[in-house]
């Protein structure tokens, strides 16, 4: 008998693989906050039994042992053998990461090196031991989740500000839809089929008129050509027999009218009940692409827990708006924004417990995250009780790292000083580490939001919280836009980011400090071409053009963190509902554009990135573009001395480096790091932290007892990822530390362009 091939069932094991490992995750979460709730063993445990069986089915014997030891660990918790402490939960849920890492080595080519063998062995140290005693004690961190309308008395919350730059994370390329789904489209797609029927027989009248036109053509030619040749004026051809031919033209053409017209009312009317059919075809898939936020949020859990462990913080997790649903594509594009925020939000938003407690708050700090539909948009809020904003930090922070001049600053209000959180490069973190980010402010955020034609606003009160909307379409696939021209070329805006359209008098533009202005809800809004943002050349005015100055000119008024800018348009084409098309990997990313649609005439036109442009925007109307350039040049020149005792990660991080313009000098320990410092002038230290003769910690502190180096910014790399080397790195004066285990190029290169631009 032919043996059974298994690999048409890998993607069925690999999704109920997948939906396994999310309730294991769950699972151990609830049961650690609930120990002794016997439906949360039952539940945990029927996960594991049915993907030990499954895995054992497909031949896969890692998944097995360790989905078998963690059936037999719960197996002793619900006999009371064992109690699920903290550490029993860090044991379950590093095993359950394996899980994961196994399952995203199947169906490689490549052999997996993943050694399942150590986490099996301290499970089985657990249930081997029977301990019956709870580790849980006053410094040990706890992490609470629950359900908002479980949540009684909770006080209204706002949320941390710092973002951290993650991988992107990636949904299913499949979902599961309900039957009724389908069969409602196939019901409508038998009905285009109808209508694809019924088009054919038209296009065979469309080919009998095309050849009843050719006949007519044939004898109007032979008359024309009678005519031309003068029969009947020599007399030869009498005037009657011309009669006969030239009525039956006419009969022909007055056939062929009435048979065009007759095709144009019933194409019209098939039209007319065509257009409902696709409606609604369009809403059905439109629908198919929908996913409950669930499906990012129930992960976001684990972080939660993870985190607020590494920090020995208490944090409560509150959810709420689990069923919202939203595109797939906008679920895959805000998971990793909702992990920046979150991190953070434990990491730098919620205090202590001690903290907390001299503040007169709860030990205990709430988050919220909430999800809702408004309008035909919806609102993400991400919101925490913890120590708020420090605006005056801000301004430090903006003002050192040259994001705002000191006269820009002192015409703003706290509003604008808040959304000055959200620029490149801005942190108030005293140190890049791998939790509280990689050196990545909230610009990445907004960035990404911004992309999904989307808006991020944060609101914040000293030791009350912060509050962070996001506000999203529903999907991305099918957009409104406003098409306008702009020096003869056509392109699209979502209509979502345009607030409002204007029109103007070039006499009421008014110019201040060189820029054009205009006066709009009583705030002076600075305006700018679209043209010069898109560096279209310029065309020749023509008399008559609207550029004349007796014409009135549109200004379409956008804003990007309550901060309003004009775009001047030659003209405004029209509102249009279009499909989105990304412009694929042939051709990539291209500034100010987002995408491409194709117009009903044919036409290609360009979609423009609204949060890119507003930013080009601002760029090209201020005097701080030429520093900006003059800083950029000045990074090729810049001289980086990487310490590390590793032949290869010396190297590797040296090609790193040159091969983004810096020069680079590299030592083995660090004395020998002290002898090149003496030799030459650096702007930044890489440095190991294990080393032989003098370590990475030691170096550093010793740099820093010496005034000529007590400025020059320091980045450890090393493997060494615990909580109090982390410190011990800030306390000898590191302004970044990048674990190696979660080490790719963009981690160092953020750190350093951070630190030194």
């Amino acid at each position: 008998m032919k043996p059974l091939d298994k690999s048409q069932f890998m993607a069925v094991f690999k999704a109920e693989a997948k939906e396994h490992i999310a309730k294991l995750n769950q699972g151990f979460i609830r049961l650690e906050k609930n120990p002794h709730e016997v439906q949360v063993i039952d539940e945990i445990f029927r996960s594991a039994h049915t993907l030990k069986g499954s895995a054992r089915m497909m031949g896969e014997r890692e998944i097995h042992d360790i989905a078998h030891q963690l059936e037999d660990l719960l197996e002793k918790i619900k006999q009371g053998e064992l109690k699920a402490t903290p550490s029993l939960t860090d044991q379950a849920l590093k095993a359950v990461d394996i899980i994961e890492k196994v399952l995203q080595e199947m169906g490689k080519n490549n052999p997996s090196l993943i050694d399942v063998t150590e986490v099996c062995q301290a499970l089985n140290q657990y249930i081997t031991e029977k301990s019956e005693s709870s580790e849980e004690g006053p410094s040990g961190p706890k992490l609470k989740i629950q359900a908002i309308s479980e949540h009684k008395g909770s006080q209204e919350s706002k949320s941390s500000i710092i973002s951290e730059k993650s991988d992107p994370i990636e949904l299913e390329e499949y979902i599961r839809i309900p039957v009724s789904r389908v069969d409602t489209l196939l019901s409508l797609v038998g009905e285009l089929m109808i209508n694809k029927i019924k088009s054919s027989y038209k296009m065979a009248a469309f080919r009998q008129l095309t050849e009843r036109v050719k006949i007519a053509q044939k004898r109007l030619a032979e008359l024309l050509e009678k005519l031309g040749e003068g029969e009947l004026w020599k007399g030869r051809v009498k005037k009657s027999d011309f009669d006969q031919p030239m009525h039956q033209c006419n009969f022909d053409l007055e056939e062929l009218k009435r048979g065009i017209l007759t095709l144009a009312d019933q194409l019209s009317t098939e039209t007319v009940h065509l257009d409902p059919v696709i409606d609604e075809l369009q809403f059905k898939v439109k629908e198919l692409r929908m996913m409950p936020c669930a499906t990012i949020f129930e992960g976001l859990e684990r972080l939660v827990r993870d985190v607020a462990r590494e920090e020995k913080k208490e944090v409560e997790l509150l959810i709420d708006g689990k069923d919202t649903e939203l595109d797939k594509k906008v679920l895959e594009v805000l998971k990793p924004c909702l992990i920046h925020l979150l991190r953070n939000s434990v990491s730098h938003g919620i205090e202590s417990p001690e903290e907390r407690k001299n503040k007169g708050k709860e030990a205990t700090g709430i988050i919220h995250l909430t999800a809702a539909h408004q309008g035909s948009r919806v609102l993400i809020e991400v919101s925490d009780d913890g120590r708020g904003v420090d605006l005056e930090q801000v301004k430090e922070v903006a003002l050192k790292k040259h994001i705002i001049k000191p006269e820009e600053l002192n015409g703003m209000d706290d509003r604008e000083v808040m959304n000055l959180i959200f620029a490149p490069g801005f942190s108030t973190s005293p140190m890049i580490t791998d939790i509280s980010g990689r050196g990545v402010g909230l610009d990445v955020v907004r960035k990404e939001i911004g992309e999904l034609k989307g808006e991020v606003s944060v609101t914040s009160q000293g030791d009350k919280g912060t509050h962070i909307a996001i506000k999203l379409p529903l999907t991305v696939a099918i957009m409104n836009i406003l098409l306008v021209e702009a020096e003869g070329q056509t392109f699209g805006l979502p209509l979502l980011s345009v607030e409002e359209i204007v029109s103007v008098n070039p006499k009421d533009l008014e110019t201040l400090e060189n820029k054009m202005t205009i006066q709009f809800c009583n705030r002076t809004v600075p305006v700018i071409k679209l043209a010069d943002v898109l560096q279209l050349p310029s065309k020749p005015t023509e008399e008559g053009s609207p550029k004349e100055i007796s014409e009135r000119w549109p200004v379409l008024i956008a804003h990007l963190l309550e901060r309003r800018i004009g775009f001047l348009v030659d003209r405004l084409v029209g509102e249009e509902q279009i499909f989105f098309k990304n412009l694929g990997t042939h051709i990539g990313k291209l500034k100010n554009i987002s995408g491409a649609t194709l117009l009903g005439t044919g036409k290609v036109v360009l979609i423009l990135d609204m949060t890119e442009l507003i930013l080009s925007a601002r760029l090209a109307n201020t005097s701080a573009q030429p520093k900006e350039k003059k800083i950029t040049s000045e990074k090729h020149h810049q001289r980086i001395l990487v310490v590390e005792d590793s032949l290869t990660t010396r190297e590797l991080e040296r090609g790193i480096l040159q091969a983004q313009g810096y020069e680079v000098e590299t030592a083995v320990d660090g004395m020998d790091g002290l002898a090149k410092l003496s030799q030459g002038k650096f702007n930044l230290i890489v440095s190991d932290v294990q080393m032989p003769r003098m370590d990475g910690f030691e170096f550093c502190k010793t740099l820093r007892q010496n005034p000529n180096y007590k400025e020059l910014p320091f980045v450890f790399v090393t493997a060494l990822e615990k909580e109090e080397e982390k410190r011990k790195g800030i306390e000898v004066g590191a302004q970044a530390y990048i674990v190696k285990g979660a080490f790719d190029q963009s981690n160092l290169l953020q750190a350093i362009d951070q630190l030194v631009g």
